[in-house]
């Protein structure tokens, strides 16, 4: 069969390859693309010659056609041979296969019926396990109830409790046979009797429970209140457990707190008698000492018996003494610093309330207020944070219920506490705002500073302040406390700057001695120090928000607090920005007033000649001075502020005075004409004038000069084409001048072609 096969498929190859060679380049687009007879000739050869091959193929192919019928024929007979046998195996393979499905059926049979006899034997031997261990239970509450040991009793009962939860929950799952789980009436009576005896010895270990335990709570023990609590977790009595332990530690908890707080109540008149201050701060401590006491004292024993949601219970209610006596002590407070009636009179001046006193109180007994307003809310927060530590621990590894951290801040102390915070807010307030107008009234020079003393007093109080806020722990405080700040200085100090700078700058100048080397007059240090004031002021405010940012990111750890509280801080960059432009401003006046003074140096420049000739440039030539006097004028009319004014301010002024100057020079020097040696006269003039006037200022002065040194350059070009090699990438200079600027200062050469500086590509 399969040389048959072999020569029927060379034969389909052979065909095929003959018609795909013989239809192949003749079909009707070739022939239609025909377009000389030497073509067609050529066409007519080349079907001739494949008409030839096709005929010598199909004569090799008719001369295998006797054998391809003998193939045939070969092939019926073998392939019929070959069903033949492949049916015969086919009927043995059914026939053995259904053999072994028959035994494979039998086998999984009695494999099914062992399984379940197994499963029955298991649940059967699970179920007289449990009835002896029921039945060792009952005998043991019973021994243990005899001798008195409650905690072997406890055991038994939970133990029995199980079982019949695990009986319960078999019988509910069909996972015990009815022979099994009932046993026959004589184990079901069995059952009823154990049952009986067992929640007869519960029922007085219940009873001996409570009654044991409200005693040891009646009388102190602590040890007792303990090994009780203990016994109500097997008993399944957590509730009653809860209520033992924390009424007996809320009672210790209470009574200590009573004692201190009459304690407190007796010191008012020991204080009335110059005897010691009530101290309010240690009684609020040590009432957070004994609940934190109480409560890490006992926590593993509350997560343990009580579980989360009970073992939170259990720690709120120990709190609920807190929310008691805590209370009652921060109103105590309260009214002992007549902080409602401070407030109340500080809320009435604010809205000019002619019925409001001057002054509700000193701003310096208002600062021992809020050092005792600030200690108290910081206690009471780190309290708060100590108790949610704690129950989160009670409830690990789930987090916290956010509804029990709001239960816990919305509770009876936490509201005194804000409360307290809100007192706190209103005298910060009015401390920081009296202050600072106390600071403007008694404002007097300092003995080796710059400034008067109104900004160091003014700055440190409120430093103070945004430092105290902080303290609080509370952005919403924070934040009211900063805004105050930003609202003194924009307002009340701004404007104790602004009215000091009133003619100030004319009071300077008139001060100015009449030579060099003479003192100044009796006014020019005041007049300074209003200049300083402004300056210096503007950079504290900066230091001020830095110090206060830095302050938050370390004491808030919510990203949404640091956020709101730099949100606040960045108006304090407005502020200081006002200041600077406060200062900048005062400063340009003073510039206005002593511009004159400088006025005939620059006249001199404007009447210097630059049209220098080699003989001009000789010993004893006509170059002019003017870069010397105007140092010179520099040096007597500005050197006398250096010790007056804040280095700040001095730099400001020499720099304000250099704007005009250059301004100047640079409007008279672009109306001169120039040779080269003249260009190269005002490159030296310019270099001088930077070298002198940089040794009078700690900031740089070479920009100031970069236009007239870019023009002195172009003045000394040899060709008006040379500056190409400098302009644009060419050369590493950064231009300050235009196109236009440079075409307008190569026309002040008088030997530079006017066509030649307009044909130049810039």
């Amino acid at each position: 069969m399969a040389p048959a096969a072999a020569v029927l498929a060379g034969a389909a190859s052979g065909g095929g390859l003959a018609a795909t060679s013989g239809g192949a380049g003749f079909g009707l687009d070739a022939v239609r693309q025909l377009s000389s007879v030497a073509e067609v000739n050529r066409l007519l050869h080349e079907a001739s010659a494949r008409e030839r091959a096709i005929d010598n193929e199909l004569e090799q192919l008719l001369s295998k056609r006797g054998e391809l019928q003998h193939c045939l024929v070969e092939l019926h007979t073998s392939t019929e041979e070959m069903l033949q046998v492949m049916k015969a195996e086919a009927e043995a393979l059914a026939a053995s296969t259904g053999d072994t499905a028959a035994l494979a059926e039998k086998v999984s049979r009695k494999v099914r019926e062992l399984d379940t006899a197994q499963s029955r034997v298991q649940a059967t031997l699970g179920h007289i396990g449990v009835v002896l261990d029921r039945m060792h239970a009952v005998e043991g509450i019973q021994a243990a109830l005899a001798r008195e040991d409650y905690e072997a009793a406890a055991e038994c009962v939970a133990r029995y409790l199980e079982l019949e939860d695990e009986l319960g929950a078999a019988a509910a799952a069909g996972a015990v046979g009815a022979e099994a789980a009932g046993g026959g009436e004589a184990e079901s009576r069995q059952a009823q009797e154990q049952a009986k005896v067992l929640l007869e010895g519960r029922a007085k270990l219940e009873e001996v429970v409570r009654s044991r335990g409200r005693a040891a709570a009646r009388a102190g023990d602590h040890a007792d209140v303990l090994r009780f609590t203990r016994l109500t977790r097997p008993l399944r009595l957590q509730q009653e457990g809860v209520e033992l332990l924390t009424g007996f530690l809320r009672r210790l908890v209470g009574e200590r707190a009573r004692e201190d707080y009459d304690a407190l109540v007796d010191s008012f008149a020991a204080a009335g008698e110059g005897g010691r201050a009530a101290d309010y701060l240690g009684t609020l401590t040590n009432l957070f000492k004994d609940v934190a006491a109480a409560v890490d004292e006992h926590l593993e024993l509350i997560r343990d018996t009580f579980g989360p949601e009970l073992g939170l219970a259990a720690l709120q209610s120990i709190h609920t003494e807190c929310d008691v006596h805590g209370t009652k002590l921060l109103q105590r407070y309260a009214d002992y610093r007549r902080l409602a009636r401070i407030a109340g009179q500080i809320g009435m001046r604010k809205r000019d309330d002619t019925t409001a006193e001057a002054a509700p109180v000193e701003p310096r007994q208002v600062e021992a207020f809020l050092e005792e307003l600030l200690l108290l809310c910081q206690r009471s927060e780190e309290y708060t944070q100590f108790l949610l530590a704690r129950m989160g621990e009670v409830t690990a590894p789930a987090p916290l219920p956010p509804a029990r951290e709001t239960a816990l801040r919305g509770g009876a102390f936490n509201s005194a506490v804000r409360e307290l915070l809100s007192y706190y807010i209103s005298l910060e307030e009015y401390y920081m705002e009296e202050s600072v107008a106390k600071a403007i009234r008694i404002d007097e020079p300092v003995a080796d500073s710059a400034t008067t003393s109104m900004v160091d007093d003014s700055f440190f109080v409120l430093l103070k302040a945004g430092r105290r806020s902080m303290g609080t722990g509370k952005a919403p405080s924070v934040v009211a406390i900063l805004n105050q700040i930003n609202a003194v200085l924009s307002g009340l100090y701004r404007g104790a700057l602004a009215s000091k700078l009133v003619g100030a700058a004319g009071r300077l100048v008139g001060a100015a001695p009449s030579e060099p080397g003479e003192p100044a007059g009796p006014g020019a240090a005041a007049a300074a120090a209003a200049f300083n004031n402004a300056d210096v002021s503007a950079s504290y405010v900066g230091k001020l928000r830095q110090q206060l940012e830095d302050l938050a990111g370390q004491l808030f750890h919510q990203a949404n607090d640091r956020d709101r509280i730099k949100l606040v801080l960045a108006d304090l960059g407005k502020t200081s920005s006002d200041f600077r432009q406060l200062a900048t401003k005062a400063l340009d006046q003073l510039c206005g007033g002593l511009m004159p003074r400088l006025r005939p140096v620059l006249d001199d420049a404007a009447a210097a000649s630059y049209e220098l000739s080699e003989a001009d440039l000789a010993p004893g030539g006509g170059a002019s001075g003017w870069p010397q006097a105007l140092l010179l004028a520099f040096a007597v009319h500005l050197a006398w502020l250096q010790p007056l004014l804040a280095p700040g301010a001095y730099d400001s002024l020499v720099h304000l005075v250099l704007d005009k100057v250059v301004a100047r020079l640079e409007a008279v020097l672009s109306q001169k004409r120039f040779t080269q040696l003249g260009g190269m006269q005002l490159e030296k003039d310019v270099r001088l004038l930077v070298g002198g006037l940089s040794d009078m200022t700690t900031r740089t002065v070479r920009d100031k000069f970069a236009r007239l040194s870019q023009m002195a350059t172009l003045l000394t070009l040899e060709t008006v084409g040379e500056v190409l090699d400098y302009w644009g990438d060419a050369g590493a200079i950064a231009w300050r001048l235009t196109d236009n600027d440079v075409r307008q200062t190569l026309s002040q050469r008088i030997d530079f072609s006017p066509h030649e500086i307009l044909a130049l590509k810039l």
